[in-house]
């Protein structure tokens, strides 16, 4: 599958971290330049996939019971 394009250079780059380290603990959502953002991901410390920031925003959606 197709990886979503990252954003021009110079922009913000929304980015779920992946492991406590110092770009914030794991699970959060944090804005990152598009420059560093794409080194984090690169090195697996964040995924920058629009699925992967949303389940961070929201890791509990209402659900029917």
């Amino acid at each position: 599958m197709a990886r979503p394009k990252r954003a021009e250079a110079g922009g913000q780059v929304a980015v779920r971290v992946l492991l406590d380290c110092h770009l914030g603990r794991c699970n959060e959502v944090v804005e990152l330049p598009a420059e560093m953002a794409a080194q984090a991901v690169d090195a697996g410390l964040a995924d920058d996939h629009p699925d992967a920031v949303a389940y961070a925003s929201n890791p509990f959606p209402e659900t029917e019971l």
